[in-house]
């Protein structure tokens, strides 16, 4: 019977039995072998995974149970709605507009009041309000001014209201006090009273409007945003006072001697 004999293992099938440690040494060759550089490279997660666990956290899969996560992400995408939603609304809005509807007289206080060197008269200024958006307006603060339409646009009265809630879609009329006053020192050519005179009938002529010159300023909240618009227009407006009903009137431009703006002479 023939003799079988035990075949030792050449060197090149113990090399091919360890692959991974004979490639690490060839990679750096004349190099000590470091296990601990090994066993780091064996622990290194991989990009998916550092990905995966992003996503994870994202999820809350590792810090909230599975029915809380689902409410995180409910509250986030809502909330992306909902922001979406106001930024179409805001973007497609338009401003309220404001423009001077009629003027009324007082009926709490005295038309005309008067010193040695000014008069004020008081009315009650109609403001026709329009919101044509979707969503109310609240107004706080809302400054109003008039001016004298000439050179230097000198200040003819102002009124303040404190609040004001535009409804959505509405269209309506608002009652604000409102003062002029007159002081010689702006109207050097007494132009500016010349025309309340001769446009209140006081020089014997037909009742005409005044025109002005006006603004806005004003805080308004709507959607949870504040903004400061501002307003500017011109329009004209009847003599708040008659002569009729104030007699005073002609005695102050008998006291103050002056004419009509037509009769006044400009000089340089």
């Amino acid at each position: 019977m023939p003799r079988i004999s035990e075949s030792k293992p050449t060197q090149e099938s113990d090399h091919k039995g360890d692959v991974s440690s004979d490639y690490k040494l060839s990679l750096m060759p004349g190099m000590p072998r470091d296990d601990s550089l090994s066993e780091k490279a064996l622990n290194k997660p991989s990009r998916l995974e550092n990905r995966n666990r992003l996503l994870r956290l994202l999820c809350c899969a590792d810090c909230l149970p599975s029915w809380a996560a689902v409410l995180v992400w409910f509250i986030i995408i809502s909330l992306a709605i909902a922001f979406a939603v106001i930024g179409i609304i805001l973007h497609t809005a338009t401003p309220p507009k404001f423009s001077i509807a009629d003027v009324v007289p007082v009926t709490d206080m005295a038309a005309l009041t008067y010193t040695n060197d000014s008069f004020t008269i008081h009315f009650n200024l109609v403001i026709n309000i329009k919101n044509p958006n979707i969503f109310p307006i609240h107004f706080s603060h809302v400054n109003a001014t008039a001016y004298y339409p000439m050179p230097g646009k000198p200040v003819a009265g102002s009124s303040f209201v404190e609040n004001e809630y535009v409804p959505i879609k509405s269209d309506y009329n608002k009652s604000i006090p409102f003062s002029m006053t007159y002081r010689p020192e702006i109207d050097r050519y007494r132009v500016i009273l010349g025309t309340i005179t001769s446009h209140c009938g006081v020089t014997g002529g037909p009742m005409k409007d005044i025109t002005v010159t006006y603004s806005i300023n004003s805080t308004a909240n709507a959607l949870l945003l504040v903004a400061h618009p501002s307003f500017q227009a011109t329009s004209t407006l009847p003599c708040p006072i008659q002569l009729q009903d104030v007699p005073e009137l002609a005695a102050i431009t008998e006291r103050f001697k002056l004419k009509p703006s037509s009769n006044v002479t400009h000089t340089t």
